[in-house]
């Protein structure tokens, strides 16, 4: 697989949609993912929710929204790489850069497998 090749077409598809934060790609019959992190999805909710999960010291309850920015895309790639060493299935990072991280396609998403299953989603 050409890599600069793939990494161009990524380019070119954030330049050609800067709104949506995630997108597909095919490059020579396979799929892959390009998720941006424009911008933060903390809200003043998720600051109070911090502020009373460190006051009673429970931080199973802090928020895990994301502070936004290249940080944010840097420790989403670095998380699915951990799952990826502890067994846990998760797609392959290709690239992480500041505009984008950029994932091979692994099927269907995790929803379609639950709702199979039975399970109440």
């Amino acid at each position: 697989m050409n890599t600069s090749l793939l990494l161009q077409l990524a380019y070119d598809y954030i330049q050609a949609h800067p709104t949506p934060w995630l997108g597909k790609i095919n490059f020579h019959g396979q799929h892959f993912w390009i998720k941006q992190r424009p911008f933060s999805k903390k809200t003043t909710w998720h600051r109070l929710q911090n502020l009373i999960a460190r006051s009673l010291s429970c931080p199973v309850l802090t928020a895990t929204a994301t502070s936004g920015g290249p940080q944010s895309l840097y420790d989403e790639a670095a998380r699915l790489h951990l799952f990826a060493q502890h067994g846990i299935p998760a797609p392959r990072v290709l690239a992480c850069t500041q505009l984008f991280i950029l994932t091979e396609d692994v099927g269907l998403p995790l929803h379609h497998h639950l709702r199979a299953a039975g399970a109440p989603i």
